[in-house]
């Protein structure tokens, strides 16, 4: 839960009959904060909680305003081990002339800065991936790293955590189920309306 801290007893209470265990995020932070740096609550999650459950070797994050209309078992049941899923994956270089998260100068400083700590920090000099937070997930050793990287806040969620995934050696699955749909990808705007399931696109 990374709502309002005020409100975690009543979300508790409101969930207890559907869920096997309850943990909110309990450091003080902005909304806008937790949106753009939504992995670190995963990572705070695990730190605090998530490493002392046993018998998980994946996580799925399931987004609050997300339906789920299968099993999950059903939907990755073919996923490899050492797998990790981010919908709606792609390279920098083919997003970078309509993502609004890399242009302007603001944004284009921090991508800079995170460029210049991955390569400092994890001698990584590929590519950087972008992927829309929808559909997410990871092995537990991914979500493991995650929590240690001194890397922490720089950059932006939706980039950060696809790349985390390449430079430690995290192999990319998907399947048609988990396709995404980005709105403004002129090379996606007129697919099927069958094929936006899963959208980036608030308006959707």
């Amino acid at each position: 839960y990374g709502g309002d801290i005020e409100g975690k007893d009543a979300m508790a209470k409101a969930l207890n009959e559907f869920i096997d265990d309850f943990w909110h995020f309990d450091l003080d932070r902005m909304p806008h904060w937790k949106w753009i740096q939504g992995d670190r609550l995963l990572a705070r999650w695990y730190l605090k909680r998530g490493s002392k459950l046993p018998n998980w070797n994946h996580l799925f994050v399931v987004q609050w305003d997300m339906l789920v209309a299968a099993s999950i078992d059903r939907l990755l049941h073919k996923m490899p081990e050492n797998a990790a899923i981010f919908t709606g994956r792609l390279e920098l270089k083919k997003v970078k002339e309509w993502w609004k998260w890399v242009r302007g100068p603001k944004n284009r400083i921090r991508l800079a800065l995170f460029r210049l700590r991955l390569l400092i920090i994890e001698r990584y000099v590929g590519a950087i991936f972008t992927a829309p937070f929808i559909c997410v997930s990871a092995p537990r050793a991914y979500f493991h790293r995650l929590s240690r990287t001194p890397l922490g806040e720089l950059g932006f969620v939706e980039y950060r955590c696809p790349t985390f995934a390449e430079a430690w050696g995290f192999t990319h699955w998907t399947t048609a189920q988990l396709a995404a749909w980005r709105p403004k990808n002129p090379m996606t705007r007129d697919i099927p309306e069958n094929r936006k399931i899963i959208s980036a696109s608030k308006r959707s």
